[in-house]
């Protein structure tokens, strides 16, 4: 700014006008080019702006169930019954992972909001925002999967012009949004199956500046194993408060001169063809699924296992229209392209829906014996 005020024309107040209006469209143009040139961001859907049908009180066919049920003290990671898995339905990209801390059954009531909700109090660019409510204490991950690029690290000389070393290829994590009930953010390292196997990076995110503004936090330093799988997380501890963090925006990027940049924030091109599925297997009596009903699931891609990617309810309305019967069903794998649906039911009829991801829905974070309590 001192800059442009030391170079303000003298004389005619037009010249100075027409100055500063070069000054403006400079800037402007310096931005753009900026944001052009952000580094690519590994996350599929870093703004969880590409969501399908997941503002579900709000889509022409109110799938409640997605937004609202309980979940129970009887988790396991083989049941797919929704409040029984440790995952929950989740913007496309991302996956919600949930366990009561104090062993009794709690509700969770999932908010999603986007741009002219609540989320634009804050900032009117924020396209997105996404947390859990919860009924009691409970511990919550947001995650994010991803693999990390082949390309081996390039070579160079070494300052002196002797030998050849390796160039710096270290990552950064980025995270943008409400802090509320968050103890850390970071990455975390899993196995071929999806499972938590460690912590690559963890930090606390600081409190937000002001009124009305998001907190902003950077990790710096971090190397990827080439093809390694990888979860970028934030983890929120309920009994801190009534609500989970509210993650706007996220990235894992490359950054070698660990700069706090913020990273591209387009959704990818496999977020925007990727559409969270619900798929309905029908009406069943009361008796028919308090014997157990087997359901064949051959058509959905299951890399990571079909608990990994399936969640089912037995749910209760007029079509269009459904919410879910608040008991904990068994739903369980039965052989490679069969599960078997078996609980009490209260009315005379059920219809038993699925959600579908093609990224885990769980990552059996919690339960894990290398889980370190905040």
């Amino acid at each position: 700014m001192g800059q442009v005020r030391e170079n303000l024309p003298n004389g005619d107040p037009r010249n100075k006008i027409e100055y500063l209006a070069d000054c403006i469209d400079d800037a402007k143009a310096a931005s753009a080019e900026s944001a052009s040139d952000a580094p690519q961001n590994l996350l599929v859907n870093p703004e969880l702006s590409h969501s399908g049908v997941d503002l579900a009180m709000g889509s022409p066919h109110q799938l409640r169930w997605l937004t609202n049920a309980y979940t129970y003290k009887d988790q396991a990671a083989n049941q797919m019954h929704l409040g029984r898995s440790f995952g929950r339905p989740a913007p496309v990209g991302w996956g919600v992972e949930v366990v009561p801390i104090d062993g009794v059954s709690d509700y969770h009531s999932v908010a999603y909001s986007s741009l002219g909700g609540d989320i634009e109090k804050f900032d009117y660019t924020a396209k997105a925002s996404y947390l859990l409510a919860t009924g009691s204490n409970s511990r919550v991950l947001h995650f994010s999967v991803f693999s990390a690029p082949f390309d081996r690290e390039l070579r160079a000389l070494n300052d002196e012009g002797t030998a050849w070393v390796p160039e710096n290829q270290s990552y950064s994590l980025f995270f943008r949004g409400e802090k509320n009930t968050a103890v850390r953010f970071g990455l975390l390292e899993l196995d071929a199956n999806g499972d938590f196997v460690g912590y690559v990076a963890q930090a606390q995110i600081p409190a937000e500046a002001g009124f009305n503004q998001f907190s902003q936090a950077w990790l710096h330093g971090i190397k990827l194993q080439a093809g390694g799988l990888y979860a970028y997380f934030v983890e929120s501890d309920t009994s801190l408060g009534e609500f989970t963090s509210s993650p706007v925006s996220a990235g894992v990027f490359l950054n070698p001169d660990e700069l706090d940049i913020i990273p591209d924030l387009t959704p990818s091109d496999t977020a925007t063809r990727r559409f969270r599925l619900t798929e309905s297997f029908g009406e069943f009596s009361k008796a028919d699924v308090e014997a157990g009903v087997h359901l064949n699931v051959s058509k959905f891609l299951m890399p990571f296992g079909m608990e990994k990617h399936l969640i089912f309810a037995s749910l209760k309305g007029t079509p269009g229209y459904y919410t879910v019967q608040n008991l904990p069903a068994e739903v369980v794998k039965t052989r490679y392209d069969q599960v078997s649906v078996r609980g009490a039911v209260a009315d005379a009829t059920t219809v038993i829906m699925a959600y579908y991801s093609e990224s885990p829905v769980h990552l059996n974070y919690f339960n894990s014996a290398n889980y370190q309590a905040v």
